[in-house]
């Protein structure tokens, strides 16, 4: 017999041998390491965790976090819900239609107006289980992966770190502007700003200015909530592999993944510029953390954008790959619209 509780620190060892079992990905199989399973949830400043047990081994999880976010011009409270997972035995058992189940009845004991998740087009089975529950596609984001290889020359722009008030403070009131229209964001005090990044023990939150103009942009490392280990690769993958072993010593070329490897990448977040010289600015920025990823060692930049922000174009541009993903979404009160406008991507959502 299948039971649901709440989960509590004491399962996290568990947890992490839960994730372990349950690969993730169609073509790139990947392994998610996560010595603290809860690190993601911290993030947050109200999640929940629920577990599946069977004679009490934990068979199955689900996480949701509360979160006041913007839709059309209007506040809401959202219930955002990820790390479903099912150990590969028990499946077909409507083992995860309980847990979800357990997340909508306690969004709705909070009042909360919608639940949503993000998910990648190969990852099928939760996109079958939430349209199955009502849920429904209300807008697509890519994932542009830049994978790094060399240092780019970086023009004469200083880049600087945010970490005064007055820093925090500028970087606050451009994203505030450069958002204003997109749903899902919430414009903050500099105060509530750098309390949220400082929570997530990000790389830092870097801005270049010049000329009247500005841009700013923002490294999360996830190697501290998770490490990312390679089980399997597509044949090109395996070849493009081979072919940097051979050129590498002779000419640039990106780092690709192996088989049995980690893959070590920096999420970027909060990116924005402003009309006047931002774009080249954000240019120049992108460039700037380029080169600290190839003095940290990481493989690749990752940023989960709108296709209709006008960040997407620069960054685009830089990918060699880009994934695809959908915002699913579910109303619990009439308060949320059919229809949302662009959409601003929480680092801590993905």
């Amino acid at each position: 017999m299948i039971n649901l509780r709440e989960a509590g620190c004491a399962d996290n060892q568990a947890l992490s041998d839960l994730e372990m079992a349950c690969p993730q990905g169609k073509d790139v199989k990947l392994l998610l390491e996560r010595e603290d399973f809860f690190a993601r949830s911290k993030m947050y400043e109200r999640a929940h965790t629920f577990v599946a047990e069977e004679e009490g081994k934990v068979v199955g999880v689900i996480s949701c976090a509360f979160k006041d976010v913007n839709l059309n011009g209007a506040t809401l409270k959202a219930n955002y819900i990820y790390d479903l997972r099912v150990h590969p035995d028990f499946r077909r058992r409507g083992i995860a239609t309980k847990l979800v189940d357990a997340v909508e009845i306690l969004a709705r004991e909070n009042s909360v107006d919608f639940g949503y998740g993000f998910i990648v087009d190969d990852n099928t089975a939760p996109r079958k289980l939430l349209v199955k529950k009502g849920f429904s596609v209300k807008r697509r984001f890519e994932l542009p992966t830049i994978q790094i290889s060399r240092k780019r020359k970086v023009q004469k722009v200083e880049v600087k770190l945010a970490q005064s008030r007055e820093n925090i403070a500028r970087v606050s009131e451009v994203l505030s502007e450069y958002y204003r229209n997109y749903s899902f964001f919430i414009s903050e005090s500099e105060d509530k700003y750098f309390d949220r990044v400082s929570k997530m023990n990000s790389e830092g939150v870097f801005y270049a200015e010049g000329d009247g103009g500005f841009a700013t942009v923002s490294i999360l490392d996830y190697s501290k909530i998770f490490n990312i280990c390679v089980l399997d690769l597509p044949i090109t993958l395996k070849l493009m592999g081979f072919l940097s072993y051979i050129i590498r010593p002779f000419l640039s070329f990106p780092n690709v993944p192996k088989k049995g490897g980690t893959i070590k990448q920096w999420y970027l977040f909060d990116v924005g510029f402003s009309e006047k010289e931002g774009e080249f600015l954000f240019q120049e920025l992108l460039d700037y953390v380029n080169n600290l990823a190839v003095d940290k060692g990481i493989d690749c930049l990752v940023c989960a954008i709108d296709t209709g922000n006008p960040a997407h174009k620069i960054l685009s541009k830089r990918a060699l790959v880009k994934l695809q993903g959908e915002i699913i979404m579910k109303p619990y009160t009439k308060s949320v619209p059919n229809k949302i406008t662009k959409v601003y991507l929480d680092v801590r959502d993905l």
